[in-house]
């Protein structure tokens, strides 16, 4: 677990202080081990960048480090985004429902409501958008286990037509 300033820091920070959990929560250690977690421009921030006596505690250099590397934060997403996913012409249904789940679970607060819309209005017209127009999923989860079950039946019956 280390730190060279090119992701997140509220992820190393967070990664960090859950190791630290393990210890006593002591300001003087968590101030001094955490360096070690550092490299490359990171670690010349810590040992260059910063006065001694600058630091009053954990919350403190975590608030720096943050600070110092902010322009790494990644930028969370909203639900409401997932509303710009749409089917492609030739995108099967499997490859846009695995597309759509990767994107929402990267949402970390996701709606549920709003996701199985912006699902509903992602997908190309067909069987499927009419059953979940019909038969309306009340998460994505429940969305996915009705495609998947679809997806099966459409596979079962077109190897069923080609043994024919």
């Amino acid at each position: 677990m280390t730190y060279d300033g090119t992701s997140d820091p509220k992820d190393h920070i967070a990664s960090y202080e859950g190791h630290m959990y393990l210890n006593p929560k002591s300001e003087a250690s968590w101030c001094k081990y955490f360096p070690t977690t550092l490299k490359g421009v990171a670690q010349s921030w810590i040992t260059k960048g910063l006065k001694d006596g600058s630091i009053t505690g954990w919350d403190d250099l975590s608030n720096k480090f943050k600070s110092k590397f902010s322009t790494e934060n990644r930028r969370e997403k909203t639900t409401a985004e997932l509303m710009s996913l749409q089917q492609g012409e030739e995108e099967s249904l499997r490859e846009f429902l695995t597309r759509f789940s990767n994107e929402s679970s990267r949402i970390t607060s996701l709606d549920q409501g709003l996701t199985v819309f912006a699902l509903r209005n992602g997908l190309q017209a067909g069987k499927f958008l009419d059953f979940i127009v019909i038969h309306t999923p009340q998460t994505l989860e429940e969305a996915l286990e009705a495609s998947d079950k679809f997806i099966r039946a459409k596979e079962w019956n077109n190897r069923s037509l080609s043994l024919n």
